[in-house]
């Protein structure tokens, strides 16, 4: 069993509104489909987004860096992740997230190989479902609160992220808008973009350690990070400093966060970011699984079976907040893929990803 050939299309993902987030409006998105083919035909299916302020590639160069490193992964055992994530990195630094849609694809084809679902090839299920969280995105408070508490009734989300770092003032009344609109049992991340530095967040934070919230990337870097969690009583989560795993070493001993945001697309998919989880795991910190703008259903799925075998996940991972975002999925056309059901997500024992794929 040989991988025979790694292929990619463009993907347009149109929106369904401008997403409105401190870095900046996004009005439309661009990503690829990869295909992963074994000699025997079997294909495996991943797919990534651009995001440029955040995962800094585009559509040209995310479509270039696949066809670059797609023949040195010609003729090798996809059972050989460790080889493959070698292959890759040699062939080209960094460039994550064309990296993470092989990494992505290489999993499912294994999946359909072997017969069962990804995560039984990722260390297997430690819970059947997770709670998932819905973003909510700048608007009005009123609009904002009225968004909360449509998806608790109407879809039973239990937690939210919402994207806070514009002033101090307003964010605290963001926070406090949503905490009174949704109650005290819903998950609340809020997160900052690194957009505060380090006096500004310690001292908004002290003000938002009555909400029992989780507080995502308030400043840039990681000794920033380090010097607010000393200050303040609220969990810090590491998003923007944690990509690699020498970042994860460093977040570790520097005691920089609490918590630690994975995603597939800034690890380079599944293979680093399931090392980045035990490490974490061994140190004592939390997981959250999160996603980007331009998730389809089948890299949300993706993240979902990454979540399902972490023992540490915190409630609110945001496998979901992206999910609503796209008018026209198109990997969602043949059905299949992660279950949503009451705010938790679960996914099917289908082999692969279990995402019904029409090319």
């Amino acid at each position: 069993m040989k991988i025979s050939s790694v292929t990619v299309k463009p993907l347009q993902l149109q929106i369904t509104e401008p997403i409105k987030i401190p870095w900046g409006d996004i009005v439309s998105l661009m990503g690829v489909l990869v295909v992963a083919k074994s000699s025997e035909g079997v294909k495996g299916f991943g797919t990534t987004a651009t995001v440029p302020p955040y995962a800094g590639m585009t559509e040209e160069s995310l479509q270039s860096v696949i066809k670059y490193i797609a023949p040195v992964l010609e003729g090798v055992d996809p059972f050989d992740l460790e080889e493959i994530s070698y292959r890759m990195d040699r062939r080209i630094t960094g460039n994550y997230p064309a990296k993470n849609a092989i990494d992505m694809a290489v999993y499912d084809l294994l999946g359909k190989i072997v017969g069962v679902p990804t995560v039984k090839l990722i260390g297997g299920r430690v819970r059947k479902s997770f709670i998932t969280d819905r973003a909510l995105f700048e608007k009005s408070l009123k609009e904002m609160a009225k968004d909360a508490i449509r998806a608790v009734k109407e879809d039973g989300f239990k937690a939210f992220e919402l994207h806070i770092g514009s002033t101090p003032e307003r964010d605290v009344e963001t926070v406090r808008t949503i905490r009174e609109a949704v109650g005290d049992k819903i998950v609340i991340v809020a997160d900052a973009h690194k957009h505060w530095n380090v006096k500004s967040a310690i001292t908004t934070l002290r003000k938002l350690e009555d909400f029992n919230i989780i507080v995502e990337q308030p400043t840039e870097t990681i000794n920033q990070l380090a010097e607010v969690r000393k200050a303040v009583g609220v969990q810090i989560c590491a998003d923007e400093s944690c990509h690699t795993i020498a970042d994860a070493e460093e977040i570790i001993e520097k005691k920089a966060a609490d918590i630690i945001t994975v995603k597939i697309i800034k690890a380079g998919g599944i293979w680093n970011a399931r090392k980045i989880v035990n490490m974490a795991e061994a140190a004592g910190l939390s997981l959250r699984v999160d996603g980007v703008p331009g998730d389809t259903k089948l890299s949300n799925t993706a993240s979902a079976h990454l979540a399902l075998s972490i023992k540490t996940l915190v409630p609110g991972s945001g496998v979901m907040q992206h999910y609503y975002s796209l008018k026209k999925d198109v990997t969602a056309v043949g059905g299949g893929g992660l279950i949503f059901r009451d705010g938790e997500v679960s996914v099917p024992d289908t082999p692969g990803f279990g995402v019904h794929l029409k090319e």
